[in-house]
């Protein structure tokens, strides 16, 4: 069985582009969607932790992502995962990791996630 065959869930890329135009100095950006890709999203922990600005607490779900060697995922995006009929945004924390390197390349990669909202 290879790696892309037990790939249930599929996520995109939700980047964030700057348009080129300014308001008050700020670059204005917009939310380019990429293609939904097979990945599969395992849930690692879910607990609280206080927030560094406001020093509240919140609820914080960790979970990792493995995916095909072609997913074009930066660390600094946040993807949008299907797992059956629900929907998640999730932000990536982590820059890719290998999941396993043969002599034909690199079999899968993994990433680690932090659920938004």
């Amino acid at each position: 069985m290879t790696l892309l065959a037990g790939l249930e869930d599929s996520a995109r890329v939700l980047r964030f582009v700057p348009t080129g135009r300014r308001v008050e100095g700020r670059p204005i950006e917009e939310t380019v969607t990429g293609s939904y890709f097979p990945c599969r999203v395992h849930v690692r922990s879910t607990g609280e932790e206080a927030s560094a600005a406001s020093g509240s607490r919140r609820v914080v779900t960790r979970a990792r992502m493995t995916c095909g060697p072609g997913s074009d995922v930066l660390p600094s995006d946040r993807l949008e995962v299907r797992v059956g009929r629900e929907e998640y945004v999730y932000e990536v924390v982590s820059g890719p990791e290998p999941l396993r390197v043969t002599s034909r390349g690199v079999v899968g990669l993994t990433f680690d996630l932090v659920r938004v909202g």
